[in-house]
């Protein structure tokens, strides 16, 4: 049993994240108690359904095939009525979990994306009609709690993220390297995506740069980026730009400010993208919001959630006077975990001080070769008022 828990936990951990949904404990618990464990008829002979997904057309894309089996429905007056419904076949248990995440990947499981308590969860999932057994809820927590279950949702330890981090254009010098006024687009987004990475990683998260070198033009840069993305199974994708169009290089007093692009309202990333665009905001641009695009190809073609970040406008001279990349990076950075992190060099650690050597001083009176004439003067030494010592060497 502790096998069939680890392997199924590890499958929907790593798949998740890419879908919005924060918790582990309830899925695992499904898994356990739609497939008994994996040993229920829809499972064996190649079935490979351990949620009891019923097939729906164009629901998930993942299973291409049904098979059909008895079974059990409830009413709302508890009592039951059999027939037979049809059932997505998979190939495998991990084609099984994305086809999980594909099957609740619609509007009406909306409001399963970013609840973070077990119960909720379910109560969210039974009232989106995903079971019909009255107990359900109660049926699957008393699951989580026998196998101690919520063990799993906290696997990235204190919240940590995976996160990939890009900056969103060629490098200056080639083929779509993006804006250049007063400041370069490409040499700043790289900078900016830099720091957040340092800073990111240091705050315990663990960080991918997707950033592209080699484009041979704009929409291959963002194939490829789009590409390295998606190689991650990632909580969140940032993009790195900044804005043009402002032609204020004399400067008015006024910033053109920041504005964070997400793919739609009901985005994971919205969240973040709304703290990002105030943390900017707070060090002096003006805050343009939090924008709505499904055009952009990066937001509509990553796995995980994303949000493309114009830190400021490159032709604004009051934009430029107040960018530094160290302040735009940790802005971003406290947008997205709350914390900031601190951009000074550590100081030059202080030398201990050199050990203060005793100094001896030593008077030789003389050296002989014959014995006889050192005794001689050791004892006129000590006749004196000396004291004499003798040195064989």
């Amino acid at each position: 049993m502790s096998d069939f828990i680890e392997q199924i936990a590890s499958l929907i951990k790593k798949y998740a994240p890419q879908y919005g949904i924060c918790v582990y404990s309830p899925i695992i618990a499904q898994a356990v108690l739609e497939s008994a464990s994996g040993t229920s008829n829809k499972v064996t002979n190649g079935r490979n359904n351990y949620f009891g997904l019923k097939w729906r057309n164009n629901r998930c894309a993942i299973s291409n095939e049904y098979f059909e089996e008895w079974t059990a429905e409830q009413k709302s007056d508890g009592t039951y009525s059999n027939i037979v419904s049809k059932f997505c076949k998979f190939n495998s248990l991990e084609d099984c979990v994305i086809g999980y995440f594909q099957w609740t990947n619609i509007s009406n499981y909306a409001n399963l994306k970013g609840i973070t308590d077990p119960e909720q969860y379910l109560e969210n999932i039974k009232a989106d009609k995903y079971a019909t057994s009255i107990n359900y809820v109660e049926n699957l927590m008393n699951v989580i709690k026998k196998y101690n279950l919520t063990q799993y949702d906290d696997q990235k330890g204190d919240n940590k993220m995976v996160i990939n981090v890009h900056a969103g254009h060629n490098p200056d010098g080639k083929i779509a390297c993006g804006a250049i006024s007063i400041i370069k687009e490409s040499t700043e987004a790289r900078a900016v995506k830099n720091e957040v990475i340092r800073q990111l990683q240091k705050l315990g998260h663990t960080v991918n740069d997707c950033t592209v070198d080699n484009g041979t033009s704009q929409s291959d840069v963002l194939k490829k980026i789009v590409a390295k993305c998606n190689a991650h199974a990632a909580d969140l994708d940032i993009s790195i730009h900044f804005n043009a169009g402002a032609n204020d290089k004399s400067g008015n007093g006024k910033s053109t400010g920041t504005e964070v692009y997400v793919y739609s309202a009901n985005s994971k990333a919205k969240e973040y993208a709304d703290r990002v665009c105030a943390a900017i905001a707070s060090i002096g641009f003006k805050s343009r919001g939090t924008k709505i695009s499904q055009s952009l190809y990066v937001l509509k073609n990553t796995n995980a959630p994303a949000m493309l970040v114009e830190c400021c406008f490159v032709d604004d001279a009051d934009d430029v006077k107040l960018y530094d990349y160290q302040s735009m990076a940790s802005a971003i950075v406290k947008g997205i975990t709350g914390q900031t992190v601190s951009t000074e060099a550590p100081a030059e650690e202080e030398q201990p001080a050199a050990p203060v050597v005793k100094s001896l001083y030593r008077v030789q009176v003389g050296a002989y070769s014959i014995a006889a004439n050192a005794t001689a003067m050791q004892e006129k030494l000590k006749k004196a008022g000396f004291d004499a010592i003798l040195v064989k060497s």
